[in-house]
């Protein structure tokens, strides 16, 4: 079987996420309305202190296509980045930190799905990484994850 490689994108309404549009670009592209990623709920709302903003995300990925997928791995799989879209388009303004090792990927069969507890903590101060990097949090997001 050849490896299968993809990227997956959610779109996120607000920090707050609106999903049921999914498309995944590279060797294979879904329509809208295919699936294949869900999250738990369609709104979320970011909790700020002095130094953090935080938010927890429930994101499943169900395989639609006739291949493996696999997610890259480091003691649980590679997160998305998140994006936001600005007049000049999509921007990423979350990039987590991961760590520098390969574990085995996790791997999705075709049909099968796997799910995610996807905690987004960001600093809001300058010298702290990884950031959220945004004037403002309303907006209109996506969560993309290459797979």
């Amino acid at each position: 079987m050849r490896a299968f490689r993809v990227a997956v994108t959610i779109l996120i309404a607000s920090v707050i996420v609106a999903c049921g549009n999914s498309d995944l670009l590279g060797t294979h592209h879904l329509a809208v309305g295919e699936g294949g990623v869900q999250t738990d709920s369609t709104t979320y709302h970011v909790t700020a202190s002095d130094a953090w903003y935080a938010v927890t995300i429930q994101v499943s990925f169900k395989n639609p296509t006739r291949e493996e997928v696999q997610i890259p791995s480091c003691h649980g799989a590679h997160p998305p980045v998140v994006e936001k879209l600005g007049s000049k388009g999509w921007v990423t303004v979350y990039s987590p930190v991961v760590l520098l090792c390969a574990g085995p990927p996790v791997r999705v069969a075709p049909g099968a799905e796997y799910s995610m507890s996807y905690g987004v903590i960001a600093g809001r101060l300058p010298n702290t990484l990884p950031r959220l990097d945004v004037d403002e949090i309303p907006g209109t997001y996506r969560l993309n994850w290459r797979v």
